[in-house]
């Protein structure tokens, strides 16, 4: 064995290493993605969740294509697509620097989103919108 094969490259893991795939189509829990941003639970990143189905609902997305309700023994969860991922960061507290960074991940994806949304510019003058927000 030589130097070279001993070396060992350590990749920081990508969102899709987190999720599911299921009929196709990659999911994350909302339960997870709640932990990730920094939230106690699901239940207080609810207000978010909401606000994000809202904005589907305004670009003529079907959120039940994005948000897909679980129940379990448990308790309860969603299913989160890329998209609703996105959709949330951009309505979670932006004072969370773990935000600040998924709104920088989902923005390096945005042409995928844009893709999404067929270019309709909606979602730059959200994203503005939303920018000009924080600087208040």
């Amino acid at each position: 064995m030589t130097a070279m094969s001993k070396v060992k490259i350590n990749k920081k893991p990508a969102l899709e290493d987190f999720g599911f795939i299921e009929d196709g189509k990659h999911y994350w829990w909302a339960s997870w993605y709640a932990k990730v941003l920094g939230y106690k639970s699901i239940k207080t990143l609810m207000p978010s969740i909401k606000k994000a189905k809202r904005v589907c609902t305004l670009l003529g997305i079907p959120y039940e294509d994005n948000f897909v309700y679980a129940v379990f023994d448990w308790g309860k969860d969603i299913k989160l697509t890329k998209f609703a991922c996105f959709l949330i960061a951009l309505k979670a507290d932006a004072r969370k620097s773990v935000v600040k960074k998924a709104r920088t991940y989902f923005l390096n994806e945005l042409e995928e989103v844009n893709i999404l949304l067929k270019g309709q510019n909606y979602l730059d003058r959200m994203v503005g919108r939303e920018e000009l927000k924080s600087l208040h």
